[in-house]
Formats: structure tokens, C-alpha cells, sequence
């Protein structure tokens, strides 16, 4: 993981004497600046910042989706309101944390059918609390009955497009795939029709190398979050003093 300088702007030149910015820019300027150091080896090409910023966030993205980013939202439960808005960024709940004093236990519904079928169903004298999350939004049946708070813990998406005066949003220990990732995309976007047969070939051998630099060391980062999510999870049980550990 990077030492990020302190003062000045790694790219812009401004080294040494302080300046106004931001801790959060020294971590993207660093970036920007490994990134287009890799590919400014390989030619002419769009280099831009803008240009790299691009593919810095399409990266920070696609790691996304891998379900990294943890976050944590409260929804104010309302008296008879069946259906609350969830946030934007929500990619996937992880767990729904019930109020405490619920008595009914919380059933977490796959899909519209399943549903539509419990609301029909009047059988039961006390069902159990059901949950139906679609899309950005969950539906409650039966509606709450008192005023209450729900935790939501869930998997998230970057709020804003990367910018030169921001950080990314997934932690730094990503930092690494961030630069392999946007290289790749870099490199593969040089070959065009117009390339020459010899360019190609070193093109497509670089963005081949950074694509397996970035798988390699995608698979190290979640092997690393598996190991602290499990090691959270240990240190939440209560082991019983009747066990001789």
C-alpha cells in the first residue's frame, strides 16, 4: 500500500509547499499518475486525466459488484406503511436487523409471487413478519404496528463518479486492482483498425499481463476480506464458560 506525499500535487506539479489540497486528492492523483506512467509507454494514445479518471471509476465499479463495499442504512418504520424507499446505492442486502421487542420473526420473501400468496393467506393466527425487497424498495406484510427502527446491512455501489478531487470510495487496500484494472482497459482501447500487426501484438501482450495482475490480485483482496469477516465473526460469539477454551 502507497505512501501518499504531503503537500503539493503529485501530478499538477505543485510539490513540496503544502498547498489546499486535500488528503483525498493525493490518493486518486496517485493513481492517475501510476496509470498513465504504464501506459505511457505504449505509444500515442488518449492519456488524458479526464480519460483515466474514466476507467479508474468503470474498475472501481466492476469491483463493486463483487459485493465489497459494506454499508448500513435505518429505515423509521411507520404504523400501517407497508412499502419504504431503500437507498440507490443498494447492490445487495446482507441482513435485516429486527427492532428490538418484535415478537414475530422476521421471513425474508425471494420474489413477487411469494409475496402476493402470503398476502392472501389469512390462515395463520400469527405469522410471522414478512419482508419483500424489490428493486429499491421493501415491502412489509403485515404493516408495522408501531413506530420503529430497522437496520439494514447491505452491499453498496459508488454514490459519485471519481473525480481528480476525490477518493475512490472502495477502501485503499483496492488501490493496486484500481491501477492494473484501468491499465488493461487502456491498453486494449490502443488497438484499433489503423494499428500496426507488431503494436497489436505488444498491446495485447501488456493488457493481458495487467488482466492477470488484476485477477491475481482481485482473488488476494477477497481472500483477505474473507479472513476479517470471519475473524469479526468470532470475536461477536459469546463462548460459554462451560466450554474448556
Amino acid at each position: 500500500m502507497p505512501d501518499y506525499p504531503i503537500g503539493g500535487d503529485p501530478i499538477g506539479g505543485g510539490g513540496g509547499g503544502g498547498g489546499d489540497t486535500t488528503p483525498a486528492t493525493y490518493r486518486t492523483n496517485y493513481l492517475i499518475r501510476v496509470v498513465q506512467q504504464n501506459v505511457g509507454k505504449l505509444g500515442s494514445g488518449d492519456f488524458s486525466i479526464p480519460r483515466t479518471l474514466w476507467e479508474l471509476d468503470q474498475v472501481q465499479k466492476e469491483l463493486c459488484r463483487l459485493r465489497i463495499m459494506d454499508r448500513t442504512a435505518v429505515i423509521a418504520l411507520e404504523v400501517g406503511v407497508e412499502q419504504y424507499a431503500l437507498e440507490d446505492d443498494i447492490l445487495k442486502i446482507a441482513t435485516i436487523i429486527e427492532p428490538v421487542g418484535w415478537e414475530n420473526r422476521l421471513v425474508i420473501l425471494q420474489n413477487s409471487e411469494q409475496y402476493a400468496e402470503i398476502r392472501r393467506d389469512d390462515s395463520i393466527e400469527v405469522p410471522p413478519r414478512y419482508v419483500f425487497p424489490w428493486r429499491n424498495e421493501l415491502y412489509f406484510w403485515p404493516a408495522p404496528d408501531a413506530v420503529e427502527e430497522l437496520t439494514i446491512l447491505y452491499y453498496g455501489a459508488p454514490t459519485a463518479t471519481l473525480t481528480k478531487d476525490s477518493d475512490p470510495q472502495i477502501g485503499q487496500e483496492w488501490d493496486q486492482c484500481l491501477i492494473y484494472g484501468a491499465t488493461h482497459r487502456i491498453a486494449l482501447s490502443l488497438i484499433n483498425p489503423v494499428t500496426r500487426p507488431e503494436d497489436i501484438s505488444v498491446l495485447e501482450r501488456v493488457a493481458g499481463t495487467y488482466a492477470q495482475m488484476f485477477e491475481e490480485e482481485k482473488a488476494r483482496q477477497l481472500q483477505h476480506r474473507i479472513g476479517r469477516e470471519f475473524a469479526r465473526a468470532l470475536h461477536q460469539v459469546h463462548w460459554s464458560d462451560e466450554i474448556g477454551y
